[in-house]
């Protein structure tokens, strides 16, 4: 058809690892689904590596909100926004303090510590009235009884009232810096107190202190997108190879094959171009379930069980497109399969399996641009369905 055999070979050749590409993005979105990959990597990351260890119960805090109420990891929660992440460190000292104060089980004091710690949080610019909010807090806090991290909250209230008293003298005072730069300090890291100090010397305003605790998160942060790529090339070499031992895409047989065998160079040509857009269909929708969501100021919506069966969906979805891309191959009439010609395994055999799998850890929208070049066929844009896209 386009009056070269190697051209035509190929072409079969870039049909078949676009679409275990794709397979195995498929089968990929489900292990990290499962294993709750991307935010596994974020906690782990945040907490060991970034903050070293310090503030601890810092994820926990609402702005960040990447618990459940089981204690495991959310599995929605696979990226902070930075400015997210600045605002609920600026407020951690106080979050800390009313996180310890609902623990509590006294119902006429947890409503005194909810309505004092509301108006805390809402003055916190204004030195003199966080530190009356504070005095007021440490106040209901004593006529607490049978409450057994009293004692540490009251010494922790005890620093911030210190801080406070200090630093109200100070013209044009916010609350919010002192309580911010305290934080700071009492970080147990060295390198990290001294870069986030250093960070915060000669700020302008609260703001600036926000901007610059951003920038600083977002930089820091773009490791994790490397790691999880990292792991994902890994996995993805491994699937494939496990994808292409199953299914015995042999890439050296296949090649063979479709050079002696016009006929079926042909079939195979017209399959591809036949089966363009399903196959962008498919691939828009991989890649939209690849795409992370991100903990911002209002975490996913919705209770467990919601997000639960919206998970399942997703998955569902996933297995059926695998399906799809299993009747695809059949049809393509690529000579892959086990059967009675092609029982035995051969150092040939496991080669052309090796070559298959390094083939998928390029993608499937590499191989799809290279044979839309290849072929020259346009395929017209199809926007992915309204669920993948929310």
């Amino acid at each position: 058809m386009f009056g070269s055999a190697i051209l035509e070979v190929g072409i079969g050749l870039v049909i078949i690892y676009l679409l275990m590409s794709l397979m195995v993005t498929q089968f990929n979105n489900v292990i990290s689904w499962t294993l709750k990959l991307k935010a596994r990597l974020l906690y782990t990351y945040i907490k060991d590596s970034l903050l070293k260890g310090d503030l601890p119960g810092f994820l926990d805090h609402p702005l960040l909100n990447m618990r459940g109420e089981d204690g495991e990891v959310r599995r929605d929660a696979t990226w902070i926004e930075p400015d997210v992440f600045a605002n609920a460190m600026a407020n951690a000292s106080v979050e800390k303090v009313t996180r310890a104060l609902n623990m509590f089980t006294d119902s006429e004091n947890r409503q005194a510590v909810q309505q004092i710690s509301s108006e805390l949080l809402l003055e916190l610019e204004n030195p003199t009235q966080t530190l009356e909010n504070l005095q007021n807090l440490k106040q209901t806090t004593q006529n607490i009884r049978d409450f057994r991290q009293k004692d540490a909250v009251i010494a922790e209230l005890d620093e911030m009232i210190v801080t406070l008293t200090e630093y109200q003298q100070t013209e044009g005072a916010d609350a919010r810096i002192a309580l911010l730069e305290r934080e700071v300090q009492t970080l147990n890291n060295y390198s990290l107190r001294t870069s986030l100090s250093l960070l915060l010397e000669s700020i302008n305003d609260f703001n600036d202190a926000i901007q610059r605790l951003a920038r600083w998160f977002d930089e820091q942060i773009a490791e994790t997108s490397q790691m999880y790529t990292r792991y994902i090339n890994i996995i993805s070499f491994v699937v494939g190879l496990i994808l292409a031992i199953i299914i015995n895409v042999d890439t050296l047989h296949i090649a063979n094959t479709l050079y002696q065998d016009a006929d079926l160079r042909q079939s195979v040509v017209e399959f591809t171009e036949g089966n363009l857009t399903e196959i962008e269909a498919l691939i828009e929708r991989s890649q939209a379930q690849i795409e992370a969501p991100t903990v911002t100021e209002e975490p996913a919506v919705g209770d467990d069980d919601t997000l639960q069966e919206l998970d399942i969906e997703e998955l569902e979805g996933t297995i059926t497109d695998i399906q799809v891309v299993l009747n695809l191959l059949t049809e393509s009439q690529v000579p892959i399969w086990w059967g009675e010609d092609n029982r035995f395994i051969s150092l040939g055999r496991v080669i052309g399996w090796f070559i298959t799998a390094v083939a998928t850890t390029m993608g499937a929208p590499f191989w799809f641009d290279l044979l839309k070049r290849w072929t020259g066929k346009s395929v017209p844009h199809t926007p992915p369905p309204a669920a993948a896209a929310s």
